[in-house]
């Protein structure tokens, strides 16, 4: 296989490793979970749970032999590249989620205004300090 064909494989393989392997992490690991916009109900049965990490282990293996046959070699990330990527995330959210952006939906109250965006200025500043400590 030549090297562009290499490369476009072993990304879509990292890919799938990395949904795989958090797949696995939340079936092993969650359970009901309540955050304050959202919860997690865990509605997958343990039996059903060990044959699907059973499957997905199976997906793995074929990974590991595809990486063997066409010599793929892995990559190394670092945590700060993972948590930048979550914070890129949450920048551009916070970004749509001002006032002045979310006037494509109508025009936000003024009082809505005053009342939601010193929370998103707050935010954003305190993701600016998490960034600074990352760079």
């Amino acid at each position: 296989m030549d090297n562009y064909h290499k490369r476009i494989l072993g990304i879509r393989l990292k890919l799938l490793e990395k949904h795989l392997h958090e797949t696995i992490s939340i079936l092993e690991h969650e359970s009901n979970i309540r955050f304050e916009l959202y919860s997690i109900r865990d509605n997958i049965d343990s039996e059903d749970k060990i044959k699907i990490i059973n499957i997905i282990n199976s997906m793995l293996d074929e990974i590991r032999k595809i990486k063997k046959k066409f010599l793929l070699e892995p990559d190394e990330e670092t945590i700060t590249s993972h948590v930048l990527g979550h914070l890129n995330d949450v920048w551009t959210i916070l970004e749509d989620s001002t006032p002045d952006n979310m006037r494509g939906y109508s025009r936000i109250s003024e009082l809505d205004n005053e009342l939601l965006s010193p929370h998103i200025l707050k935010m954003h500043h305190t993701l600016e300090d998490i960034l600074k400590r990352l760079r």
